[in-house]
């Protein structure tokens, strides 16, 4: 199983992908207009198999929407889409374990 955590607002996105006893920390820098980035976005986290979306504001409930209108498939794989004022590790280590029951032992 893979996990993905992504947290974005309008400028950047941090994607979390868990392995089995840590998660790796990935920077994505937005600048387009906002169908691009959530098409990057999308494409960046496409071997996810389950994908919990955060964000300070209307960014992530956007990026849910768009991938339900670009891949139905892909956005099967959102378990939930919450509201994260900062990607924190430790606050997303914690998100981790609440929906996936990861235990998170070191951020790279």
């Amino acid at each position: 199983m893979s996990i993905s955590i992504v947290w974005l607002d309008e400028n950047l996105a941090k994607i979390y992908d868990f392995s089995e006893f840590r998660m790796e920390r990935r920077l994505l820098r937005l600048g387009g207009a906002p169908e691009e980035n959530d098409a990057n976005l999308g494409r960046q986290v496409a071997s996810a198999t389950q994908i919990l979306v955060l964000s300070p504001g209307a960014a992530g409930a956007r990026f849910a929407d768009s991938l339900r209108r670009a891949d139905p498939s892909r956005a099967a794989r959102v378990v939930g889409c919450e509201t994260l004022a900062e990607a924190e590790d430790q606050a997303v280590a914690e998100y981790a374990f609440r929906y996936f029951r990861k235990p998170i032992r070191r951020v790279l």
